[in-house]
């Protein structure tokens, strides 16, 4: 087998299909979607909402952009396996102590060629899932909380114990963990901002594998 009937192999082989991207996509959305309930829900039990706001639900529209993001980050995941599975089959060839230039020529081991792969494949589920579920749900998480304070920003989400649109001057926004790594997160991490300073705080997750989120609180 020459290396480029290999790479065509593998390609055929290992990658995604567009099935398999379909299914990866609605994994996402819900991800995401369910993440957001989830903090709107946390956000509005904290500032003690009337029910309609505990029980909030994304609109459609939401429901759309949420799946643009996945199909989008589905087809980004996809195309980073591809360009991974490459570099590891060129790697398998120049490890075989093949130069470059003589790639379509060379004959490649079957062995070495499956524990080549076996190794990449097994380093890239080591790393990949685990940033792909951050940046999921920690979006989401982020849109639902913005969601919940542009509706409170708009007067309309009620205190259960007023009737009346919740005061935001008795509420502020933290980010947590107050610690970090990153000098992007560094200006926002453990800081605490009032509603009407909310804008100016950064999206979360800042970068790959960011474990930052914001998290609405009593002042």
């Amino acid at each position: 087998m020459t290396a480029d009937e290999l790479h065509s192999l593998v390609l055929t082989s290992y990658t995604l299909t567009d099935e398999d991207i379909d299914t990866l996509t609605q994994a996402l959305a819900q991800g995401y979607l369910v993440s957001m309930m989830a903090a709107y829900r946390e956000g509005a039990s904290t500032v003690n909402a009337t029910k309609d706001a505990r029980e909030w639900e994304p609109s459609d529209k939401a429901v759309d952009e949420a799946m643009q993001w996945a199909s989008e980050q589905a087809k980004g995941i996809a195309h980073t396996y591809e360009d991974m599975l490459t570099r590891w089959v060129q790697q398998i060839v120049e490890e075989q102590g093949t130069e470059k230039a003589l790639w379509p020529k060379v004959s490649i081991e079957a062995q070495s060629v499956a524990a080549g792969l076996k190794a990449g494949i097994s380093a890239f589920m080591g790393w990949k899932p685990k940033q792909v579920a951050n940046a999921t749900c920690g979006s989401g998480a982020d849109d639902g909380t913005d969601a919940l304070v542009s509706d409170m920003q708009d007067g309309t989400v009620m205190d259960a114990s007023t009737n009346q649109a919740v005061d935001m001057t008795q509420y502020g926004v933290t980010v947590l963990p107050p610690e970090s790594s990153s000098d992007v997160c560094k200006t926002v991490a453990g800081l605490v901002f009032d509603l009407d300073q909310y804008d100016e705080i950064i999206d979360l997750p800042a970068h790959s594998n960011c474990p930052h989120y914001k998290k609405i609180i009593q002042i």
